[in-house]
């Protein structure tokens, strides 16, 4: 209680009550909204790139790959506010008593799930088909993703020795691919198989006579894969499937680990960790196209992604266009993978005030 003049009272009393509803005007609830979603969608795009790329970067010094899961983010507000005054008329000189409280928390919980056994082993396993013709079929360039997920389309192989069996053929048969897909003529259908909840992946080419250009492409692509020439459909089976003729497409798919490798392979790692045998030599037939990574003391200050791994930063330039579209393309393949089913592993939840 403080002595206090009565010219000051009413003046002192407007400014608590405005300090208080100044206070209670935070922004809570719908008005929150906006800012705190995209907020969170940063956060998460960032972690999620992130993590891909630190554990390309452990894959290159031998580290094994973990992938943790958020499976849930839970954001919860709380708002008090209050006021108090208090006046004693009967000393001399009167007295007033003022205070307020106002207080704003927020409490964001994250879950994350650790891996499963069944994701680790998705992991080495090689993608289903399915996974490939589902993201042509929805409109990526069918040249770069073949590229990133086949190891061989039948017979035809996708590495840069001089043992392959036709070397130079996968990426005629790529150019094909790409010349046929933007005229429309290249198509992925899903159909019931013989089985309840089996299906049938099925690749067709044009019924009505194309144009000639897109024809010869097309006949060319039939010789190169060994397909029947008056067969428009095409089935479409994993590699060691027990069906083999010209009128089935065999795909040799690759494993999530294996295109985390490729990508290991293309980083610039520092001279002296090449030298001491920290990281795993790159082959020589590598192709290191797809992406660059690079390594320094410190990153630059405009980064598409980067981290830190033991000392050293890793990153991708934010003006790489390929670069960041193939690291893109890469991510959405692992989100599509069976490495994101987490059914039945166990979850560590973590309030994160």
């Amino acid at each position: 209680m403080y002595p206090v003049p009565a010219c000051w009272r009413p003046w002192i009393a407007a400014g608590l009550s405005c300090l208080v509803l100044v206070g209670g005007c935070a922004r809570l609830g719908g008005e929150s909204l906006p800012q705190d979603r995209i907020a969170y969608s940063r956060a998460l795009s960032t972690s999620w790139k992130q993590e891909a790329l630190l554990n390309i970067v452990r894959l290159r010094y031998l580290d094994p790959p973990v992938f943790l899961n958020i499976t849930s983010l839970v954001n919860g507000y709380t708002r008090r506010h209050e006021a108090h005054t208090s006046l004693n008329p009967y000393d001399i000189p009167a007295t007033l008593g003022l205070g307020g409280d106002f207080a704003l928390e927020e409490r964001p919980t994250i879950s994350y799930a650790a891996p499963s056994s069944a994701a680790f082993s998705a992991m080495l396993t090689p993608i289903a088909p399915l996974i490939p013709l589902t993201l042509i079929e929805s409109g990526w360039d069918a040249a770069l993703v073949l590229r990133m997920t086949v190891r061989a389309i039948n017979g035809v192989r996708n590495d840069q020795s001089q043992d392959a069996s036709r070397p130079g053929d996968f990426d005629r048969v790529l150019e094909l691919v790409e010349t046929i897909q933007r005229a429309d003529a290249l198509h992925m259908e899903l159909r019931p198989g013989k089985k309840k909840g089996e299906f049938t992946q099925v690749m067709f080419l044009p019924r009505e006579n194309p144009r000639p250009e897109i024809a010869a492409a097309i006949n060319e692509l039939r010789q190169l894969l060994h397909l029947h020439p008056g067969v428009r459909e095409y089935k479409v089976v994993r590699s060691g499937s027990s069906q083999r003729d010209d009128k089935t497409l065999v795909l040799q798919t690759r494993s999530v680990l294996h295109m985390l490798t490729e990508f290991a392979s293309c980083i610039q790692v520092p001279a002296a960790d090449r030298k001491s045998g920290a990281v795993f030599p790159v082959p020589a037939n590598a192709d290191c196209s797809l992406i660059t990574i690079h390594s320094g003391p410190r990153p630059p200050q405009r980064t598409y992604v980067q981290v830190n791994h033991e000392g050293t930063w890793f990153w991708i330039d934010r003006d790489d266009f390929d670069s960041k579209l193939h690291f893109a393309y890469l991510l959405m393949i692992l989100r599509a993978s069976a490495l994101n089913e987490q059914s039945g592993a166990p979850v560590l939840t973590i309030p994160t005030n």
